[in-house]
């Protein structure tokens, strides 16, 4: 009796690639980052390799002072397994950035080969610089939206999503949104359970859905809070879990409930 044993292939690795350059916000890299790792990490289904890489290589710093060891984006043979995501930062860097044609080239080239290509925060500028925003919808940082709009007319930047997929192309508001798109890619890629479980282990609080505005109702409210009322917004958050009357709100603020 012959026995014949198949081996099942082995499920080829998806490459999460992000582009840097001196004085990149840092946050657009490490929070997207740590959703594939932790994805990796929880679930053998899930893996992914994720490369850093800048033009010419070598050692960047980023905006808040961290640099990180890069591969040359020139020697990089780009995919279909592969995400592409430039970061962003703030102005000056942003236009030393802007004025690397060799930057601009690798992300060309990531646009025709790789499965997603995109941007996180004002990333997406130098989408625009590389030819590769026209005629799509596009998301970006709220204080560079209309800069945005202004220099490349032939894009749609949607002012209320946190993030916007349209195609191949995958852009992002500011920093933290990152994450929310990372885990929105990760939910299509292996579904909505793991997508779950690493929010649940990166402690975030929700998965914030790319349609939800940058602007958030509570921020407004605590920014706007101000002599008696400052830290009425935060107290009022913390006592969520019972009924709150006018006279406790009036006895933290130290005021009678008539003047309250």
């Amino acid at each position: 009796m012959t026995i014949i044993a198949y081996i099942m292939p082995m499920q080829k690795q998806k490459r999460i690639i992000f582009i840097t350059y001196e004085g990149a916000e840092l946050l657009d890299m490490s929070g997207p980052a740590g959703v594939f790792s932790t994805a990796t990490r929880l679930a053998p289904s899930a893996q992914y390799q994720i490369l850093t890489a800048s033009p010419g290589g070598g050692l960047v710093s980023h905006s808040c002072g961290l640099a990180c060891q890069t591969m040359p984006a020139e020697t990089l043979d780009f995919t279909h397994q592969d995400t592409v995501l430039v970061l962003g930062a703030y102005a000056q860097s942003l236009a030393r950035a802007l004025a690397d044609s060799a930057l601009r080239q690798t992300l060309i080239r990531a646009s025709l080969t790789s499965e997603r290509y995109g941007s996180i925060c004002t990333g997406a500028f130098l989408l625009g610089a590389s030819g590769l925003l026209a005629g799509k919808r596009t998301a970006t940082h709220w204080a560079a939206q209309r800069q945005l709009q202004h220099l490349h007319v032939a894009t749609q930047v949607d002012p209320d999503k946190l993030y916007v997929s349209d195609g191949r192309l995958w852009t992002s508001a500011g920093v933290t949104t990152g994450i929310d798109m990372a885990l929105a890619m990760l939910g299509a890629d292996h579904g909505p359970a793991l997508k779950a479980k690493v929010a649940r282990q990166l402690v975030v609080y929700s998965h914030r859905p790319g349609s939800q505005s940058q602007f958030s109702d509570l921020l407004s409210a605590q920014a706007k809070s101000s002599g008696p009322f400052e830290g009425l917004v935060d107290w009022l958050v913390e006592h969520l879990d019972k009924p709150v009357r006018v006279e406790d709100m009036a006895a933290h603020a130290r005021m009678s409930p008539r003047s309250f």
